[in-house]
């Protein structure tokens, strides 16, 4: 077949191409076959897009939402439906989109895990959380999510797999190991008592905002014997209160696991004004996430072989 016969054999769509090739195109195509059904699919619906870029790029008509790169994106809240009324994003698109998309799916995934209360997802310190799974590596991250949503190797999980004749607690408690019991096993008191220790240090030698630390014990201790409302509130100040009572709300079982109470770091932004320091608030509580989170590391025998 020779080029002219490539060349009327064409669609009008692959036509228009073969005129604006270049003659290493045009030789290539001549030499070798002529257009497939694909290929020519391929070449129409690229000639169809670029017409209508082409046409669009002409035109002048209000924002309708999130249709290419012509126009400013904006994100609609659930509930709205104006594109104007929706926030508009200017950079990190991708990020913004991706916590567009999948904020309310993972909100509702921790719920379920219950790791936080329905009702109080909008106070967890998001930002903060995110701010803190950038340091460690990657197989730690993994591990932390993992472990957070009980899909590491505790009982319930190496029963299910038909690892183990039982999912009960290999303590000698009478529950169930799942991750949050392996943290609120009742038989693993002296070990929790050594790593609150640490974690007092570490809030000393960051410059906790008084009483913080202890708030943040307390609140952990009440919950893995099951009586934090019982904390003494009424001899704390009112900032401490409002932000004890902010996480008691949220679940004192995700802290954790790093879901911790915007009213912390507010607490603790009012210290370093106080003391007229310029750290920032959010990074000292990216960092109190950290060390939470890493309390296994320090202290060998609070989690079993079996919760690795």
């Amino acid at each position: 077949m020779s080029c002219k016969d490539v060349y009327h054999s064409a669609s009008p769509a692959a036509m228009i191409y073969l005129r604006s090739a270049d003659l290493t195109t045009m030789v290539h195509v001549c030499i070798y076959h002529p257009l497939d059904r694909w290929e020519r699919m391929n070449v129409e619906m690229d000639t169809a897009a670029k017409e209508r870029w082409a046409r669009s790029a002409s035109t002048h008509r209000p924002f309708h939402g999130v249709e290419g790169e012509l126009w400013p994106v904006r994100l609609l809240e659930q509930g709205q439906t104006s594109p104007q009324a929706g926030e508009k994003v200017v950079n990190d698109l991708a990020s913004r989109l991706a916590d567009h998309v999948l904020g309310a799916p993972l909100e509702a995934y921790w719920v379920s895990k219950g790791l936080i209360r329905p009702d109080a997802v909008k106070t967890v310190n998001w930002s903060a959380l995110s701010l803190a799974r950038e340091t460690p590596a990657l197989a730690r991250r993994f591990w932390v999510s993992k472990f957070a949503s009980n899909h590491c190797a505790v009982g319930t999980r190496l029963h299910q797999r038909q690892l183990t004749d039982s999912p009960s607690c290999p303590r000698g408690c009478p529950e169930e190991e799942t991750s949050q019991h392996v943290l609120s096993c009742p038989n693993g008191n002296d070990l929790w008592d050594s790593l609150a220790s640490i974690l007092l240090q570490w809030g000393r030698k960051n410059k906790a905002a008084p009483g913080l630390m202890e708030a943040l014990i307390t609140g952990i201790s009440h919950w893995r014997d099951g009586t934090a409302e019982h904390a003494p509130l009424r001899y704390w100040p009112s900032d401490l209160r409002t932000a004890y009572e902010s996480q008691t709300a949220q679940g004192w079982g995700g802290v954790l696991f790093g879901f911790t109470s915007t009213a912390w770091e507010r607490f603790q932004s009012s210290h370093f004004k106080a003391i007229r320091s310029r750290r920032s608030s959010r990074r000292w509580v990216a960092a109190l996430i950290r060390n939470t989170v890493s309390f296994h590391r320090r202290a060998p025998g609070f989690f079993p072989p079996s919760s690795g």
